[in-house]
């Protein structure tokens, strides 16, 4: 039975190869520059940025270009997509220019003249054709010649460009071996011993072996016979068909390169910097800001918009600014100057800013009589020192309690004498209790920064009896699994009854009571950290589907609120494992 569901995990993993290959060859004498950056976390490291220009070949008569420069921004978005992550960014040279030499367009081998690299940055060379190489090469490079060369059609495939990029940074494939000609790269990849030796030569780089390699080559093992292999199809090194990601091992060697390798000191820039402090700032108060250098002593010049100012000097990399009035709302703009190349951030001033879509979160608007309780939760930032919270009754559907029993929707946690009105501190959640009497309601959150400023937030909600409410749904369950989730990825299962009814329709500056206006909801999944920003949200179309890629944090915990397009809503909250 092993054997059969080992033939199955590779034939499937065979599918997903695509024919890609790449003219890398080991560095003599390689090196990994390790000194000062083996075995610490990215976080640790310094942030690097690098200068790319991006070059499209054509034939001598500038005829048959290799790829339509439209597609050039996509090409950088997904550079940056993937290096972003560990530190590293990148800054385009101009936006392209045409190089015409029919030889290197089809890179005949070893061609009379080679184009000239810019100077100073990386150079992508797109070109037509691979001529004296086998049809599916996808690129060719080589560290410490700050030249990656593309095949144009495969420019935007499976990030071939951040592949050859890395070689141009001292990557290597994850197949690659101590001697390339010997069967040593993955003869046992669950060994972990030789790790220094075997794959790229990173220890937290799964061992590879090349998927494009006959099984009958001797110089390749035969991955039919290694039990329990699984090797990691997304990494951008290897020759799989789903790479988007890098190792935080392979981030610092590039690191490790970009620091002490002298050929890759000339392509280091000071372009990238971003500009560190609060979003947010009260209209009185010093406040400071930052950024990281990433040339050698650049010159580095400070200056604000007309409602701030700058305290002290205005040269470095730190800045001290204040607003330039007490009375001050609304944005302004911190501009730093690096060497000539101006970088700019937008900041918001006074009573603390709530995001644009004025609304208390995990909330929706209609709930059942009998509902119990839900979790409400707030935008949070730094400035906003503490969260009071208020429920108003509505005038033109004044809460409805039949029974002398019957209670108004209230605040848990909040005292007795005054269930309505809660401080929950600096926490930006409460739960509130809907109580028996059916009605419409608003839910106000006040946030209130160190200075005293305040801003508010409201959501509207009725409260009804099954019969006078078209929306009205039997409870429906979800079902997340696993949870605590792992590997970036959410199963969900919606068990509910199909409803064709809509829902009530809402406006954020009127009451309006049921049945008034009637709009259809979309099947929505949406998922909040538990300082309120919205991560992830999407419609669904199955009442099964899964969710991949998420950006969540380990050990964090996260709000899941799913909406039927029935009108039912629910609420769980996940673990990141």
């Amino acid at each position: 039975m092993k054997k059969l569901s080992l033939f199955v995990c590779l034939f499937v993993c065979l599918l997903n190869v695509r024919a890609q290959e790449c003219g890398f060859e080991t560095p003599q004498n390689y090196q990994t520059y390790e000194t000062n950056t083996y075995g610490l976390p990215s976080s640790t490291t310094p942030n690097y940025c690098i200068n790319v220009a991006f070059r499209i070949v054509r034939d001598n008569d500038g005829t048959n270009a290799a790829i339509n420069p439209s597609i050039i921004p996509q090409v950088f978005a997904q550079l940056n997509a993937v290096y972003n992550p560990h530190g590293i960014s990148f800054v385009q040279i101009g936006t392209f220019d045409y190089v015409n030499d029919t030889n290197y367009n089809n890179y005949v081998s070893t061609p009379a003249t080679s184009p000239a690299n810019i100077p100073n940055c990386l150079n992508v060379f797109f070109i037509k054709n691979f001529q004296n190489f086998s049809s599916s090469f996808d690129g060719i490079a080589s560290f410490g010649t700050n030249r990656s060369v593309v095949r144009g059609s495969a420019a935007l495939n499976n990030y071939n460009v951040a592949h050859e990029i890395g070689h141009n940074l001292n990557l290597l494939h994850t197949f690659q071996c101590s001697n390339p000609y010997q069967p040593s790269c993955a003869d046992n990849p669950l060994n972990n011993i030789n790790c220094l030796t075997r794959g790229d030569r990173i220890c937290d780089t799964p061992v590879d072996y090349n998927p494009l390699a006959p099984i009958s080559s001797p110089t390749y093992p035969n991955p039919y016979t290694i039990s329990n292999y699984n090797p990691d199809t997304t990494n951008i090194m290897s020759y799989w068909s789903n790479k988007t990601s890098f190792t935080t091992g392979q981030a610092l060697r590039i690191k490790s390169a970009l620091l002490n390798a002298p050929e890759l000191q000339s392509i280091r820039s000071n372009q990238c910097a971003i500009i560190e402090g609060q979003s947010n700032i009260c209209s009185t108060g010093n406040y400071n800001y930052s950024i990281v250098t990433y040339g050698t002593s650049p010159t580095i010049t400070w200056s604000v918009s007309s409602n701030l100012s700058i305290v002290g000097s205005n040269s470095g990399n730190a800045v001290t600014i204040k607003s330039s009035n007490a009375n001050n709302f609304g944005t302004a703009t911190i501009t730093v100057n690096i060497n000539g190349f101006s970088i700019q951030r937008t900041i918001h001033i006074g009573a603390p800013n709530l995001g644009t879509n004025n609304k208390v979160m995990g909330i929706y608007d209609w709930v059942s009589v009998g509902y119990t309780n839900m979790g409400l939760i707030a935008p949070n930032n730094p400035t906003i020192e503490s969260f009071r919270w208020e429920i108003i009754e509505g005038d033109d559907f004044p809460p409805n309690c039949p029974t002398a029993s019957s209670t108004k929707p209230k605040f848990i946690g909040a005292p007795a004498s005054d269930p309505y009105n809660y401080n929950s501190g600096s926490s930006n959640q409460a739960v509130v209790n809907w109580g028996t009497c059916s009605g419409s309601y608003m839910i106000v959150c006040y946030a209130i920064n160190s200075c005293g400023e305040t801003s508010y937030l409201e959501r509207y909600v009725d409260v009804g009896l099954p019969k006078n409410n078209p929306c009205f749904k039997n409870t429906f369950n979800t079902i997340i699994a696993p949870n605590p989730i792992r590997n970036r990825e959410i199963n969900i299962v919606v068990n509910k009854t199909p409803q064709q009814t809509p829902c009530n329709w809402k406006t954020q500056n009127t009451f309006v009571t049921f049945n008034e206006k009637l709009d259809q909801i979309n099947n929505t999944v949406s998922i909040y950290d538990f300082n309120g920003t919205l991560i992830y949200n999407a419609l669904y179309e199955s009442d099964e589907f899964t969710i991949s890629n998420l950006d969540l944090i380990k050990n964090n915990n996260y709000i899941v609120n799913l909406v039927t397009n029935e009108g039912g809503v629910d609420q769980k909250i996940i673990i990141v494992e």
